[in-house]
């Protein structure tokens, strides 16, 4: 794409995307001022609560537009930088992958692998997430290996293999959390890896044959 540079780092962008809670803002502000009259007694108290009330739920459908908005397009994006759409938006694709790749989403990443890692540990008691902790115990090193990978910050990596990653994570019906989906578990972490330019772990037993072929799977929680 040529909206990746060859490094895999994206090009600037000129794409604004929307800014739910800056947008909001302005509207909470003023939602202040029938309050503050009507406690000052400028106005009836209980008409500059329902006023301010009122403008106040228009601030907050306001942002929740903006989100579900926010969400649309990062979904169409990581379409197009997984290959599962025609390629039609530069700009916006430009800057998903400035987003993907920023230090802190790096950092948050890695971090979200640190703990992944560590609700496998034998000890911990089994909380709330669906985490297929047994069959992803054996893949321990390669997590570990991910994680140690994308919070090298000094290294670049491509928007591509980190949407591979946290799709991984996000998709509740993915390899790391649906049972019957345990055996792709391996094969999509060392594609994950390979992805990022990475060596795969002395440890691991199973290194991905040259060629071989790992299916593509974009998530399914709605989140971008």
């Amino acid at each position: 794409m040529r909206f990746i540079g060859a490094a895999g780092n994206p090009a600037p962008s000129s794409f604004r995307a929307p800014r739910p809670l800056k947008a909001s803002r302005p509207l909470l502000a003023l939602s202040l001022v029938p309050l503050i009259a009507g406690v000052a007694g400028l106005i009836p108290e209980l008409d500059g609560l329902v006023l301010g009330a009122l403008i106040a739920g228009t601030a907050a459908l306001r942002a929740g537009l903006d989100w579900w908005h926010l969400s649309s397009l990062r979904r169409r994006a990581d379409l197009e930088l997984l290959g599962a759409a025609v390629p039609r938006h530069a700009d916006l694709v430009a800057w998903r992958s400035n987003e993907l790749t920023s230090e802190d989403n790096r950092r948050l990443l890695a971090k979200a692998l640190r703990g992944l890692v560590s609700d496998l540990e034998p000890g911990r008691l089994p909380g709330a997430s669906p985490l297929n902790r047994p069959g992803v115990r054996p893949h321990t090193d390669l997590i570990l290996a991910l994680g140690t990978r994308i919070g090298e910050l000094e290294r670049p990596v491509s928007a591509q293999s980190i949407l591979l990653v946290q799709n991984l994570l996000t998709d509740g019906f993915g390899p790391l959390y649906a049972r019957d989906r345990v055996d792709e578990l391996g094969p999509e972490l060392r594609r994950s890896l390979q992805a990022l330019g990475s060596r795969l772990p002395a440890s691991d037993p199973a290194p991905t044959p040259a060629g071989a072929h790992v299916r593509l799977h974009v998530s399914r929680n709605g989140r971008r």
